[in-house]
């Protein structure tokens, strides 16, 4: 048994979907065995070619050694809905694909699938609520089946995009880098040593300023951490004042 962190760390451009920017959505669901699904989604906004920092997670889930993980995400470039829009359709379309339902039924998540083999045909017609104008589509989509042994890990996805049509960009170039790793709570830092004992542990600590106390950490005490997270630490000499 382990508790994770299931983290959508980045996404690379070299070709956008519409003819300049696309406006960008992220759903990200997880089921652990036969349990409930956990989701969430996070509007991108609109996107140009580059590499863009999303650090979208579902954070500190348990995981034992004879259970099986499966989780799909999406990026869709919905430039004509709205967030809550988005929500209930990603939502519904991820759990739909994840269980293998629908008007056409998907087959079940491999494991450690590419995302050339996915049909995106059945994804359309389950999104179809939110893509509306001629530019809107799929931009990632990737479906994966874990067992605990498998963990972690740290995976980067090339998705080379559907038709694009005309007026639009040409057919889009995405990558998305994701990772599932062993996770804790983030501890208040009193003292150095607190934060050396971090370091110590694996985690990405950086310290700045001189002094055996910590005057400000980031993340604050009661986030979810993993050895992928960039945790800061100010030091100085006042001594913090004991809860």
């Amino acid at each position: 048994m382990g508790t994770f962190n299931l983290t959508v760390d980045s996404i690379g451009i070299t070709q956008t979907r519409s003819k300049h920017e696309d406006t960008n959505y992220l759903g990200l669901l997880l089921r652990l065995g036969s349990l409930d699904p956990m989701f969430t989604i996070q509007p991108l906004n609109d996107m140009n070619n580059g590499n863009h920092v999303v650090d979208v997670s579902i954070p500190g889930f348990d995981f034992g050694q004879d259970d099986i993980l499966a989780f799909n995400y999406l990026v869709v470039n919905a430039g004509s809905t709205s967030p809550d829009q988005a929500r209930a359709v990603l939502k519904a379309a991820q759990a739909a694909w994840l269980s293998g339902t629908g008007p056409v039924p998907p087959p079940p998540a491999p494991h450690l699938a590419s995302a050339n083999g996915i049909d995106t045909d059945y994804l359309v017609a389950q999104l179809a609520g939110i893509l509306r104008s001629s530019c809107d589509g799929i931009v990632a989509a990737e479906q994966n089946q874990l067992v605990f042994s498998q963990l972690p890990i740290s995976h980067l996805t090339s998705h080379p995009g559907t038709h694009s049509p005309s007026g639009c960009g040409n057919n889009s170039q995405y990558t998305v880098q994701w990772h599932i790793a062993p996770a804790q709570v983030m501890p208040p830092l009193q003292t150095k040593q607190d934060a050396d004992n971090l370091k110590n542990a694996g985690f990405n600590v950086h310290e700045a300023g001189t002094g055996l106390y910590v005057q400000n950490q980031n993340p604050q005490a009661g986030v979810w951490i993993d050895s992928t997270t960039n945790i800061s630490v100010a030091l100085g000499t006042k001594k913090p004042i004991a809860n």
